[in-house]
């Protein structure tokens, strides 16, 4: 390797470090992949959902949301497929602070993709400051079965910690 390329390499980890991670305030992680989605199975239908869960820093808030989310789903009885998020943070020594919350249903059957309509957000005050504030997830597909108890995959656990 000519050391252009051995310098190129290097560029592209250093940028690939510095969009993932954490220290720019946002730390956007996949909580399941097109070619690997959650998947929630009961009373004959299957809902599949892939995306990403996302920590982001503001001036007094921290937010967990899930973005780009996209689902299919193979209905047998008037079932609808949604992403259920879990959210805990810790502001500091304070809290913990739960939120849970799911997205629109996804109602239409398809073989390819659609998108989920609103996604889940959770955001959290942050009033003191110099503070860390960590944002632990769970996400979750989870299939809407009217008069029987819903039917979720085991879910993703994420977490991230900001600095203000």
């Amino acid at each position: 390797m000519s050391k252009r390329h051995r310098v190129m390499a290097v560029i592209a980890v250093v940028v690939g470090l510095a969009v993932a991670g954490p220290a720019a305030g946002a730390a956007a992680v996949a909580y399941a992949t097109k070619s690997a989605p959650q998947v929630a199975r009961g009373y004959g239908s299957t809902g599949k959902t892939y995306g990403s869960w996302l920590a982001v820093r503001g001036s007094s808030t921290a937010t967990s949301k899930v973005t780009g989310a996209r689902y299919k789903l193979q209905n047998a009885d008037d079932h609808k497929v949604y992403v259920h998020l879990k959210s805990v943070a810790a502001i500091g020594n304070l809290g913990p602070y739960e939120k849970s919350s799911k997205s629109a249903n996804g109602t239409r059957e398809s073989s390819g993709w659609l998108d989920v309509a609103s996604q889940p957000v959770h955001t959290y005050s942050v009033t003191m400051k110099p503070v860390r504030v960590r944002v632990d997830a769970v996400v979750k597909t989870c299939l809407d079965i009217p008069a029987r108890v819903d039917v979720c995959s085991a879910g993703k656990a994420l977490n991230a910690s900001l600095s203000y």
